[in-house]
């Protein structure tokens, strides 16, 4: 019947038609298996960019008393790489530091050039004491140091939190002590929500353990502060330097203790 035969060459022609588009997803799969293995072999032989490693900051980062005898601890930049690529300048703003582009010199060319700045006490506390907004003058600051460090090839750029103090310009009362920490801290707090609009690639929170001022209760003079309890963890000049290197009431500047654990918590992140 022709019927029955046009019916019976269909059914041919479509199985005929589905081997081969079967083949066809066959033969793709094989390609597409072989382009995997050709391309895993080309990456695993690929080495990835050197990282290069620099610093800027204040004197938290240079080391303090840099005039001779010269520092009197070992800062955490040394405590990470024998010779770092440390740019801090003592008693620098955000402002000044965006001032100079002479921490752009450190990177190397077909390097991930990679660079950790820790200021915000300064700023802070500076626009603390005048009555200005010091979130505002902190993030102001930052950003224009952070995005001109962007601007001129930095990879990545690790952005500090400040940690607590315990003097101004001056000692000062545990009240002003309490409210200059609340300043700080709100630095923090918002740096740590808008760092990447900052210019930042990466923030680290450096309040944790015995630096969380919140979650310690932290008070300041007699034997319930936060920083007698650091100094009876650490011992006189084990994380704050001691009395005889720096005025009685400036615990601002560490020693070799709290250095160190800055730089464990900066490689962890790194």
């Amino acid at each position: 019947m022709p019927g029955h035969r046009g019916s019976r060459t269909q059914v041919q022609t479509l199985m005929q038609t589905f081997a081969t588009g079967r083949q066809i997803i066959m033969n793709r799969r094989r390609l597409i298996m072989s382009l995997s293995a050709v391309l895993a072999g080309c990456g695993s032989g690929i080495d990835p960019p050197p990282t290069n490693l620099a610093f800027d900051g204040n004197s938290l980062t240079y080391g303090f008393m840099e005039a001779p005898p010269g520092r009197v601890s070992k800062p955490y930049p040394s405590q990470i790489v024998a010779a770092p690529k440390n740019y801090a300048v003592s008693g620098v703003t955000w402002d000044e530091m965006a001032a100079s582009s002479e921490v752009d010199d450190a990177m190397v060319a077909g390097a991930h050039n990679t660079l950790v700045a820790w200021e915000t006490t300064n700023t802070a506390c500076i626009a603390y004491a005048y009555g200005r907004d010091y979130v505002s003058a902190n993030a102001l600051g930052a950003t224009t140091y952070l995005q001109a460090r962007r601007a001129a090839g930095w990879n990545r750029i690790i952005l500090l939190s400040s940690i607590p103090r315990e003097a101004l310009l001056a000692a000062i009362s545990d009240e002003q002590k309490i409210v200059m920490n609340g300043a700080l801290l709100a630095c923090d707090d918002d740096m740590a929500v808008n760092y990447l609009a900052y210019g930042a690639t990466d923030y680290l929170n450096l309040r944790w353990g015995p630096l969380d001022f919140i979650g310690n209760g932290w008070t300041f003079g007699g034997n319930g502060s936060g920083f007698d309890a650091l100094a009876s963890i650490y011992g006189d000049g084990g994380f704050w330097l001691p009395s005889a290197q720096e005025p009685p009431g400036h615990r601002i500047h560490l020693a070799d203790g709290g250095y160190a654990l800055i730089a464990q918590l900066v490689k962890q992140r790194l």
